[in-house]
């Protein structure tokens, strides 16, 4: 990239605020959203919204919207959307967003272990195993906690994690296969599908599960919709665009870092705002898995100092 191509600094700074800050900010809107939402009418209510935004955003700029392969996006819908988002957001009726963040940061460990291809790099790498065993000894720490006490509590909260982990994997999964089957149609326009197959699957999820029993959208708070608002238009806009943006004009390694921040502001937010506590073995936990994670980056960044110095 030349001088000339370089972003402007202001644009890279308002990118980066997005996913640094306020992807970390959305964990709580979610606490606050499932205050009168169901977790799946309200991840539907969130997917449809922003997809009928960049739906919008794509007939403006002229685009096809029946692109080729529209089925594929849908089924990365179901995987991303709804198995990355809409599972965490059930999760979060059982454990603390700050919680649900610490987990979501494990997302490095996912993708190593998904990417077989790979593995023969992964696994012959001290640096990445390393990162990987403290990385499950973070999580070990975590769910300790929860073993031992009440046993509807421990329950609810050890699937509430569970579903946190799955969320992570359908993620990895999700993004990975997304990345080595990219097609010619645009950001925009990929997103947009994947949102409705995330909406679609959603509203099926709340629909056999009962949510819709005894629900009025008339008994939703205005504290929950706005929520709901907010995760759409900064989650699933927003962040989102800017995160997939960076990618293209910054080295992942450095994208990447945003995994170490977003945890951070949602544990001070869930203690702030939601009263959310913070024990001795959740930060612990949290200072293991940010240091794992960054162990299994490690080999990016040393890579990236490496072509930094050459120049």
């Amino acid at each position: 990239m030349t001088a000339e191509q370089k972003p402007a600094l202001w644009l890279l700074s308002i990118a980066f605020f997005c996913t640094y800050i306020l992807w970390g900010t959305t964990y709580i809107a979610i606490v606050i959203g499932l205050k009168t939402f169901p977790p799946f009418i309200m991840a539907t209510v969130r997917f449809s919204f922003a997809a009928i935004v960049l739906f919008l955003i794509c007939a403006s700029l002229g685009e096809n919207l029946w692109m080729p392969g529209i089925y594929k996006n849908l089924l990365l819908g179901i995987v991303i959307i709804t198995g990355g988002q809409g599972l965490l957001f059930w999760s979060e009726q059982y454990i603390s967003s700050g919680y649900a963040a610490i987990l979501v940061s494990t997302l490095p460990f996912w993708y190593v272990l998904i990417d077989k291809k790979n593995w023969g790099i992964y696994f012959n790498n001290k640096l990445i195993l390393t990162g990987l065993i403290l990385g499950f000894l973070g999580i070990f720490l975590l769910f300790k906690r929860n073993i031992g006490g009440s046993v509807h509590n421990s329950l609810a909260e050890i699937l509430g994690m569970v579903a946190v982990l799955g969320a992570c994997i359908c993620w990895a999964a999700g993004t990975l296969y997304y990345k080595n089957n990219s097609n010619n149609s645009s950001l925009f326009l990929n997103l947009a599908w994947q949102l409705v197959g995330g909406f679609l699957s959603s509203l099926l999820i709340s629909l056999l599960s009962g949510e819709f029993r005894g629900f009025s959208f008339g008994s939703v708070s205005l504290d929950s919709w706005l929520a709901t608002l907010y995760l759409a238009i900064v989650g699933s806009l927003l962040a989102f665009i800017a995160f997939n943006w960076l990618l293209t004009v910054k080295p992942a390694a450095i994208v990447g870092t945003y995994a170490y921040i977003n945890p951070v502001i949602a544990v001070l937010l869930g203690w702030v705002i939601a009263n959310e506590t913070i024990t001795v073995t959740q930060i612990a936990g949290m200072f293991i898995i940010l240091f794992s994670a960054f162990l299994v980056n490690s080999p990016k960044y040393l890579s990236l100092l490496r072509k930094s110095a050459g120049k």
